[in-house]
């Protein structure tokens, strides 16, 4: 095991490859807070204008503060639709708070398939004990099915930076 020491003071300590700091050591306002990331398979369906929140694939962030912000990136799948013969509209989201924030909007034909990349800066109006994070996806008045569709060759990175507002000494990772 390494340390490093400053004044007398461990700062940090490694183990084979994994780096620990001290619960001492503080950072200024806007360092990243814990960096959270679910990598996932499957499709996500809606029909019509109905939204639909992956909720089985959703990050929840145990607290956010006042001030915070939330970098979120969703990485991965394809947006398609599934009509007889038209088009329509499809919007890949993502939903954070409950709010939807816009992604990837496209007019896709049937057999036409948009690939998904999004990302979003979200800042935190108000404190919350629960705070969760997950893709979405609808589509217009004409829609048949519309889909984020995913699977083992073309997963969904899902990666949420929490970057805090004030001094901050939680910067684990998971």
């Amino acid at each position: 095991m390494s340390t490093l020491t400053l004044g007398g003071s461990t700062l940090a300590s490694k183990s084979g490859s994994v780096l620990s700091l001290d619960s001492g050591v503080t950072f200024p306002a806007g360092n990243i807070k814990k960096i959270y990331s679910k990598t996932f398979t499957g499709d996500l369906t809606a029909n019509s204008t109905t939204k639909v929140v992956d909720t089985a694939n959703q990050i929840t962030i145990p607290s956010v503060l006042n001030g915070d912000f939330l970098y979120i990136t969703a990485i991965g799948g394809q947006g398609m639709v599934v009509t007889s013969g038209v088009g329509s509209n499809v919007r890949c989201s993502i939903t954070a708070g409950g709010s939807t924030f816009r992604g990837v909007d496209f007019y896709s034909n049937p057999a036409v398939n948009v690939p998904i990349a999004i990302s979003r800066l979200v800042t935190i109006s108000s404190d919350a004990s629960s705070y969760v994070v997950a893709r979405s996806v609808e589509g217009s008045s004409t829609a048949g099915t519309v889909y984020w569709a995913s699977s083992a060759f073309n997963p969904v990175a899902l990666t949420v930076f929490h970057i805090g507002s004030g001094a901050i000494s939680d910067v684990s990772n998971t």
